[in-house]
């Protein structure tokens, strides 16, 4: 992290005990500079969770399925990603996989529950 000819930039991503653990030792608070991404909200960030999959959507071939971007669907989104932005975003995009696996040319909730339902028989072995 300190050799000027290369230089090197460390992500850290996990609970606050990581936190924790680096703020122990002075060094290791000295060189990491902590961001907190707070636990999303089913009221509050439904916009944002929408706009994201909107997002990820247009970047692909797929059309809008049917119940996909309601409020419903966010609440539900969030809660399957415990509230963590980006397993929310790991989700949208095994849900677009999943849909352009199958040849299809929109998504909806049903490549969601598809492929949280494998997910969690996955878990379950």
């Amino acid at each position: 992290m300190q050799n000027p000819q290369w230089p090197v930039g460390l992500t850290l991503s996990g609970t606050p005990t990581l936190k924790a653990i680096l703020n122990h030792d002075p060094q290791l608070a000295r060189r990491f500079y902590p961001i907190n991404f707070p636990a999303l909200n089913a009221i509050q960030d439904t916009d944002q969770i929408l706009a994201t999959v909107a997002y990820y959507l247009e970047q692909t071939q797929l059309t809008v399925g049917k119940d996909l971007l309601t409020q419903d669907f966010a609440a539900r989104a969030i809660h399957a990603a415990n509230g963590e932005y980006g397993l929310l975003i790991e989700h949208t995009i095994d849900a677009i996989e999943n849909a352009l696996r199958r040849k299809q040319s929109t998504l909806d909730v049903e490549n969601y529950r598809d492929w949280f339902s494998k997910k969690q028989d996955v878990w379950m072995v």
